[in-house]
């Protein structure tokens, strides 16, 4: 039974993934075109390789360098010095590799630190990364935020041994992070294809579920209310049963008798008996015409049933058996009459 249902549940997934397949190639044919159009677009900056070798040049000097030979991870303070009057004055000032040239990072040098001590100074920490001969290039230089270059840094290589004894003194070519670049089109077709799968899985999933739910029994019709005579009695009788005498635990017995004959009484005559004293109680069933007896019985009972309840008395086994009997005989000369049924009167 359970491969049969998923079997079913899998070929409805596969039949809404084979539904959405043409919407899929079209819009991988869509995507296709777009990134087309979008090769075909010029590379804006490109022209900047043929303006960049006819700005003027700007050189580093370097202001500190380690005793001895430079090595890697060694620290170089640049101060490269705007003092042109073409250069901008007071405005912060960005050093960038130009397109298509190589990256600092892969000719193993970093700039770890730059600042603008004075206007129109730019100082730079470079730390080379491999051994061998670094080549810095030359960077343009261009206000932040702007596009256009105002000047260009002079190139200048850097010899490098490695720290490590032992180690042979030859450069080691540095390859920083790569980059992998999709098209567009083909992360939407992607992300269609992951939708469609997950969209079938669902599906076939809520079919499943479906068809193992267990089916709800009708519900049987509750029978008709008891009356309060038959909620007084059935509360003593398992009142009795709890056998609370013979345990020693007659206040609670006698509470419960208590408050099961004022929930009878204020029930069958209609007022709120539960939260009333024995002397209130005995002017609610005075007031209700309950008759001079059950009134009289009433009063007989709580009278024994207070003195166990607001005292230290212990009544014996026979005692509290006999209230539950007279609680009992008071229910039963009380309760409403049954409903005369009246017959059709035949023709």
């Amino acid at each position: 039974m359970g491969r049969r249902l998923f079997a079913s549940s899998w070929r409805a997934g596969v039949g809404v993934a084979e539904r959405a397949l043409p919407i899929l190639a079209f819009v991988s044919l869509l995507g296709a075109g777009l990134a087309s159009a979008r090769a075909q677009e010029p590379v804006p900056g490109s022209s900047l390789d043929l303006k960049f070798p006819l700005l003027p040049v700007r050189s580093f000097e370097i202001e500190h360098r380690p005793e001895g030979k430079l090595q890697v991870g060694d620290r170089l303070n640049a101060v490269l010095s705007l003092a042109d009057s073409g250069d901008p004055a007071g405005d912060e000032v960005e050093l960038v590799t130009p397109p298509g040239q190589p990256t600092l990072l892969k000719e193993g040098i970093s700039f770890a630190e730059r600042k603008e001590p004075a206007p129109g100074v730019v100082q730079v920490v470079i730390v080379p990364l491999r051994p061998g001969s670094i080549q810095v290039p030359a960077l343009g230089l261009r206000k932040k935020g702007e596009t256009e270059y105002f000047a260009r840094t002079e190139p200048f290589a850097l010899g490098v041994v490695d720290p490590l004894p032992g180690e042979v003194d030859q450069p080691t070519e540095f390859f920083g992070a790569v980059s992998l670049k999709f098209p567009l089109w083909l992360i939407i077709l992607a992300g269609l294809v992951a939708l469609a799968l997950a969209l079938g899985i669902v599906y076939g999933i809520y079919r499943l579920a479906r068809r193992m739910r267990p089916r709800s029994l009708p519900e049987i019709p509750a029978g008709p209310p008891k009356s309060e005579d038959e909620t007084a009695l059935e509360a003593l009788r398992l009142l009795q049963g709890k056998n609370l005498a013979t345990r020693g635990a007659f206040k609670e017995l006698h509470f419960g008798v208590s408050d099961i004959l004022k929930q009878y009484l204020g029930a069958r005559y209609r007022f709120d008996a539960l939260e009333s004293t024995t002397s209130e109680l005995m002017r609610e069933l005075e007031s209700h015409h309950a008759g001079d007896t059950v009134v009289d019985a009433v009063e007989t009972l709580y009278e024994r049933l207070d003195l166990v309840k607001f005292t230290d008395h212990k009544p014996s086994i026979g005692e509290c058996d006999q209230a539950l009997e007279e609680a009992r005989r008071i229910v039963t000369s009380t309760r409403r009459p049954p409903p005369v049924l009246l017959k059709e009167a035949r023709p």
